[in-house]
């Protein structure tokens, strides 16, 4: 019979089952002492682990969460923990893949749309975190430049500015759970079978939504992936003949979107 490993690094495995598979092999006997056994010591940290986790998780997806409810939210948490646990000490990235597991998980259901909602909450998160754009750059040069050298730019947009486009009305949504929303009325008035787009943006320390038209957001998902600007405006024609293109790129601008541009 082969002996039982004791080593440190064979504990360690034994600890991290006992965390997140309350049924593995408990920890070795030899390193417990007193009078709470192995199973109620791990059993703190486990519960730590996944009160932490879900806590976290709702800070960051908090529409969800109240859409949901608080119970099912958590149910979800620990599903969502037990195949995409945290790597690190700072958990904001934990809601990374969530709204990419939420599309697994409601693949057939008929809340398919959570997931959208949860892709819109992390845009937001996204936004927190990112970048501060270039101070130095002079955007009002770009209406010196000729007809032909506009259409060849690749405008820089706004790095903590993201794009979500859905099948399902998600800002709406998310604007009836805000506060100071009449959250019942408004989600009444909502279509279920209207899709919406939306841009996020951080200015200073605030974050604002808009509501794009689809025209509107196929010119920025263009500019954001780097199409020459002429291109990207092609793509918004061929979706909507009657697109205003003077109109909308002013609209970037006064968002606050539009911060550079390559020649």
């Amino acid at each position: 019979m082969q002996a039982p490993d004791h080593s440190l690094a064979a504990v360690q495995r034994d600890f991290m089952r006992q965390l997140y598979a309350p049924d593995a092999l408990a920890c070795a006997p030899e390193v417990v002492s007193g009078r709470v056994n192995a199973a109620s010591r791990t059993a703190v940290y486990r519960n730590n682990l996944h009160a932490n986790f879900s806590a976290v998780l709702a800070l960051e997806f908090p529409v969800l969460q109240k859409l949901t409810g608080n119970d099912y939210f958590r149910q979800l948490a620990l599903q969502y923990q037990s195949v995409h646990a945290s790597r690190s000490g700072n958990l904001h990235h934990i809601g990374e893949a969530f709204a990419l597991w939420l599309t697994t998980r409601f693949v057939d259901g008929d809340y398919r749309w959570f997931a959208d909602v949860a892709a819109f909450e992390w845009a937001w998160q996204e936004c927190y975190v990112a970048a501060e754009p270039d101070p130095h750059a002079d955007v009002a040069r770009i209406g010196e430049l000729s007809e032909a050298q506009q259409e060849s730019l690749r405008i820089v947009l706004h790095p903590a500015c993201r794009l979500t486009r859905s099948r399902w009305p998600v800002l709406s949504i998310w604007q009836a759970h805000q506060p100071g929303a009449d959250t019942a009325a408004a989600l009444a008035a909502i279509d279920m079978n209207r899709g919406e787009n939306a841009v996020l943006v951080r200015q200073a320390d605030h974050i604002s939504a808009h509501s794009l038209g689809d025209a509107e957001a196929i010119l920025l998902a263009c500019l954001q992936a780097g199409r020459p600007l002429g291109a990207a405006l092609d793509q918004a024609f061929a979706a909507d003949a009657q697109f205003n293109a003077a109109t909308t790129m002013q609209r970037v601008a006064t968002l606050g979107l539009l911060v550079g541009f390559e020649t």
